[in-house]
This record gives C-alpha cells, structure tokens and sequence, in this order.
C-alpha cells in the first residue's frame, strides 16, 4: 500500500491493448526455483547464465527475494479470494498482458571480482535484455580505484541498458552499514550521473517505523 503498486497496475492494464513481451536481468545470488521448491516460479520463464545460478548461494535467499519482487508469478489473478498467504506477487506478473522471463547473473562477491561483473552484463546484453537489476549488497567506497572507473566504463557503454542499483547498504567484513550516504559508495552514486541508472532506496518495516527511510 505504501509505494501503491496497485494504482501503477491499474493504469499499466488500462494502457496495454495488446500482449507485450519484456525481459529482465537479475545479478544477484541465485534463485532456489528448482524441485518445485517455490510455486512462486511456477509458470514464470527462469533463465540463468550458469546452471549453479538456479540455486541461491545466500543463506535466507536474497536472491530467490529478490527475483520474487520483481516476477513472482500471480496465482491470484482474476480472483483475489483464490489467495494463499504467503504467496507473492511479483510487479511483472501484476501487468495482465505482459509476456515476461526473468535471466539470472552472478553477482561480483568482492571488488577483485568486478571485472566478472562486466561479463556477466555482457551476457545478458547478447540475450536481448534492456533491464538490469544489481541489487546485491556489497557496493564499494567511491575513492576505490578499481569500483568507481569500472562501473562508470560499464554505464556509459551500456547505454541502451536501464539499470537499477541499490542506494546504501555497506557491507563490511560481513558487518551491515544501513543508510549509507548514496554519494560515497559506488555504483548508487551513479544515479544521479547517467540517465540509464536509477539508485533505488528502502524504507523501513519494523512496527512503530513503517516507511520510514
């Protein structure tokens, strides 16, 4: 109710005549959607780069979250009483005439390893994905000489790419940093200097806090 996702839904459904088809990228931690672990992904077109990839590495799933949020199917649809809590419904599968498949990257586990990253990119460009999504949790000081050149290469040669990056968590030998300033870590600095990244936020959901930044 709170990013009133159900109103963007209404409009999305009263403007699309015809079926349409989109694709994502997803580099992040995997997703468990194997051996009918998630009805969630049930009907939902999952592909991934590497067969390790349809599996999350992330204890607690951050990947398998995040792929959710974004293409979840809709079991729900036409009837919202066939609910069944807690069954997700991803912001894709809420357009009613969106075609849509999801493609799994790998995320970067540490800077050395962000040259991977601009493969992994590379990866998803030669399928034809317009949509990158990086929300992984391990964005690096800008002063850093390899993150900051790197990502900015990557944004401005990947121009024809939307990208959506993750605002401010900072983690540090395994310590979480929350509301970390999005000007002093790197790629959520970005945002504000290319016209295909936007930095996304998050608010709050502890009881007494909610929607709070």
């Amino acid at each position: 109710s709170f990013i009133k996702i159900s109103d963007a839904w209404d409009i999305a459904n009263q403007k699309i005549e015809n079926p349409i088809s989109v694709a994502v990228g997803i580099i992040d931690t995997g997703v468990d959607a194997s051996d009918g672990r998630h009805p969630e992904f049930q009907d939902v077109i999952l592909n991934a780069l590497s067969p390790e990839l349809l599996k999350d590495s992330k204890f607690g799933g951050h990947g398998t979250q995040v792929a959710g949020i974004i293409g979840a199917n809709n079991k729900s649809f036409p009837d919202p009483a066939k609910y069944e809590f807690p069954q997700m419904n991803g912001i894709l599968s809420g357009v009613h005439k969106l075609d849509y498949r999801l493609e799994l990257g790998k995320k970067p586990t540490s800077a050395l390893t962000l040259y991977t990253l601009a493969s992994t990119i590379d990866g998803l460009s030669r399928r034809g994905i317009k949509i990158i999504n990086m929300s992984f949790a391990n964005p690096i000081p800008v002063f850093s000489l390899t993150a900051y050149p790197l990502y900015s290469k990557l944004f401005s040669k990947k121009s024809d790419i939307l990208f959506i990056v993750p605002a401010g968590q900072l983690t540090v030998f395994g310590y979480d940093f929350p509301a970390v300033d999005a000007e002093l870590i790197s790629p959520a600095n970005f945002g504000d200097n290319f016209a295909n990244v936007i930095t996304v936020g998050a608010t709050d959901i502890t009881p007494g806090a909610e929607d709070k930044r």
